[in-house]
């Protein structure tokens, strides 16, 4: 591959991608294995009536944590190094699944689950602060594509796991598990992954450092464009994780045992259309790429209303379901893109860059799933306009950013 040059010393392109993409996916495992559990723990914690939908923010409080918790990794691991900060990330998550295990209350496991997220903050900006560091450009939308193709097999098999956990265990035992891989990754890192940052880019931390990048990234039109139209795609995702239980297994579809394979079968179209990407970005062009997909998400999107409102929120789910499936398509074929032409300006301040631009799309993406997901009234309904109206909302600020320009090279 004519990236294979820029990979650190000591580790194969192999090796970098399936260890990158592990320490994405275990935000993924945190967050996915839990849906089967969501009817065993609102039994336990007596989450029915009015507040049936609070379960939801098993995922959302999660998401919190991990979106305020970027603000500090970016620019300690612009100073120390990236390994040392990874290090940090896996303590506290580590402390906090074990916490969450042992969890008495509905109220400790949302505060266990905050920290979970702190911790896991940490592998996350840094596995997209150690590509940024090595590639750039369609290099870096390739990789990233690939990275996805291994990282979206957690989506489509983590369902499973939680159910197959569920059987023979209580919902305990998913945090066990947690803590169990959590801990085999982080060894894995340290032994294998050379540190990625170049001593020229070192920064000290202080708060004018830190103005400063941010100072960077609202100044840049691309930055600014592209990141608000990641957070606002990120909440696409999020109210799909906070309500595909309810939709699938429990209020709408009653799959029951069948949700996870529902759940994997969608997420591996997202897969498809990472490995898609993958094969495409470079021929097609980066922009032109993410801005037809959103072209397609908007029309899909828009098809999904006007079927929901037709079988009055709950459409057959013959019909249902690949629609929502491109609409997942759509957006896995969006967010690498959008997420390398944000950071393309920024390589000089790659850790404090992805630590504002981390905080700012995956908090926006947490409150637009949590805004979605509680509006959940028994129907597809709430679900089908806010991916409408996201994508319109998406579609003009990427027309702005771009000057009135779509669909170029």
């Amino acid at each position: 591959m004519s990236f294979q040059k820029n990979l650190p010393s000591g580790i194969g392109r192999r090796e970098f991608i399936l260890l990158i993409a592990s320490m994405m996916a275990i935000s993924a495992l945190a967050i996915d294995t839990m849906l089967p559990a969501f009817g065993a723990m609102s039994a336990d914690f007596g989450l029915t009536g009015e507040s049936a939908n609070h379960i939801q923010w098993v995922i959302y409080a999660f998401m919190t944590g991990f979106s305020f918790a970027q603000l500090c990794y970016g620019a300690m691991a612009d100073y120390w190094g990236r390994k040392p900060i990874v290090l940090l990330g896996v303590v506290i998550f580590s402390l906090a699944t074990l916490g969450a295990a042992l969890a008495p209350n509905f109220t400790v496991l949302l505060i266990m689950r905050v920290l979970q997220g702190v911790g896991m903050a940490a592998m996350r900006v840094l596995s997209a602060t150690i590509v940024r560091d090595t590639f750039s450009g369609a290099d870096m939308s390739r990789v990233m594509s690939m990275i996805m193709m291994v990282f979206i097999l957690v989506p489509v098999f983590a369902p499973t796991l939680g159910q197959a956990l569920l059987l023979g265990f209580s919902w305990h035992s998913i945090f066990w598990v947690l803590l169990v891989f959590g801990l085999v990754l982080s060894a894995w890192f340290m032994r294998r992954m050379p540190e990625t940052l170049k001593p020229e880019f070192r920064r000290p931390i202080s708060v004018h450092t830190l103005l400063d990048s941010l100072r960077q990234c609202v100044r840049s039109r691309t930055t600014l464009g592209y990141s608000t139209a990641t957070g606002l795609m990120y909440g696409v995702l999020m109210s799909y994780l906070g309500s595909s239980e309810q939709i699938f297994q429990r209020d709408v579809y009653g799959l029951n045992e069948q949700f996870a394979l529902m759940f994997g079968a969608i997420a591996l179209f997202m897969g498809i259309a990472s490995f898609v990407n993958s094969h495409w970005v470079a021929k097609v062009g980066i922009r032109r790429m993410a801005h037809t997909a959103l072209v397609c998400f908007v029309a899909i999107s828009g098809a999904l209303v006007l079927l929901s409102l037709l079988f009055s929120g709950k459409p057959p789910l013959w019909l249902f379901a690949p629609l929502l499936a491109g609409c997942l398509f759509c957006f896995s074929l969006i967010m690498p893109n959008f997420n390398a032409i944000s950071m393309e300006p920024l390589r000089a301040i790659a850790g404090s860059a992805s630590s504002w631009l981390g905080f700012y799309t995956s908090f926006m993406g947490a409150m637009i799933g949590s805004f979605v997901g509680q509006m959940f009234n028994g129907t597809v309904l709430p679900l089908a306009i806010g991916y409408f109206l996201t994508g319109v909302l998406v579609l003009w600020i990427v027309v702005r950013t771009e000057g009135r320009l779509l669909l170029r090279a």
